[in-house]
């Protein structure tokens, strides 16, 4: 490393270290720690220069104060939204274009006025999720809404006078939207998009769907009513036989339920049928006696009825009640 020799205030010649930067010595000075008359050795890699705690604090105190959080220590930005300058354009030619770059817009508004007059003025809305300037890339036409009703355009019809409604529409995904002529005979019509950056739902108008056809309600042929099959006693060992309930041919109802009654003991059940003819066993219970006893199945045939057998002792206090339940 080179040196020069300087004198010192006592005329002696000392050396010191130098560094040339652009022809010019300049004196190279190392930290060394420690007290007045004390070497704690040179500041290296090995010896970093220590920084009091109450320094680094003071530091971070007054970056702090310049940073606005809230109560839980998270940093506060601004929310507010983007508030954008109205834009214009007079469009005096079929195929003028008026381009508007809303890559960080969510909806915008639409108006138009005669400046002074025009004639035969037609105009589509078109977005585009590629273009870079506003005129090239990939465009397709998109829904605007009036704002005076809920009707659905993707352009605005031949205009000849000032329209008494604007168009809002939604381009919270589109990177360019840009109004196209597609007629104009005469004139200059003025163009104006208001852009709006509030995050939104879609225009409430095209969130409404026409819906069209029939449909047919069935809830069966005897309404669900609760059916009294009977409250004749059974003799020792007989078995009752119910009626059978038909659930129609297009099934309009979702449980077949029965209730029986019996001062005796016995068993009960509930039987399905395809034909009305053959009968099969879906679900049986013992009876309690003096103590109401229910079953119910889901109805998945076209008939259905209750079957009592009573034990081996005539009952003196009988009944069968049932019933289709509409779905």
């Amino acid at each position: 490393m080179p040196f020069v020799k300087v004198k010192g205030a006592d005329n002696a010649q000392t050396d010191i270290n130098v560094d040339s930067i652009g022809g010019a010595s300049t004196q190279i000075v190392k930290l060394q720690m420690g007290a007045i008359g004390v070497d704690d050795g040179l500041v290296d890699d090995s010896n970093p220069l220590a920084v009091k705690d109450d320094l680094v604090k003071s530091i971070l105190e007054a970056i702090n104060a310049k940073i606005s959080t809230n109560e839980d220590g998270r940093v506060m930005v601004a929310s507010k939204p983007a508030i954008f300058d109205v834009q214009t354009k007079d469009i005096t030619a079929n195929a003028q274009t008026f381009p508007i770059d809303v890559t960080t817009v969510s909806n915008i508004m639409v108006h138009c006025k005669v400046n002074p007059s025009v004639s035969g003025h037609n105009c589509t809305f078109e977005g585009s999720l590629d273009s870079t300037n506003g005129t090239d890339g990939t465009w397709f036409t998109v829904q605007a809404v009036r704002s005076n009703a809920n009707t659905i355009e993707t352009a605005t019809g031949a205009l000849s006078a000032n329209p008494i409604y604007c168009w809002e529409l939604s381009v919270n995904a589109l990177k360019w939207f840009r109004i196209r002529a597609t007629a104009h005979t005469s004139g200059t019509m003025k163009w104006m998009v208001q852009c709006g950056s509030y995050a939104t739902e879609p225009i409430p108008a095209i969130q409404t769907h026409a819906i069209s056809g029939t449909v047919t309600a069935n809830i069966g042929t005897v309404a669900g009513a609760v059916n009294a099959d009977t409250t004749t006693n059974l003799a020792s060992g007989a078995t009752y036989t119910g009626t059978s309930r038909d659930a129609g041919s297009t099934n309009g109802y979702m449980r077949f339920i029965a209730r029986v009654y019996s001062d005796q003991s016995g068993t009960m059940k509930i039987q399905d049928s395809t034909d009305n003819s053959v009968w099969r066993d879906v679900v049986s219970a013992p009876l309690v006696t003096g103590i109401c006893t229910d079953l119910g199945v889901e109805v998945l045939a076209r008939y259905y009825r209750v079957l009592v057998i009573n034990g081996g002792v005539a009952t003196t206090a009988f009944r069968v009640i049932s019933a289709l339940k509409r779905i």
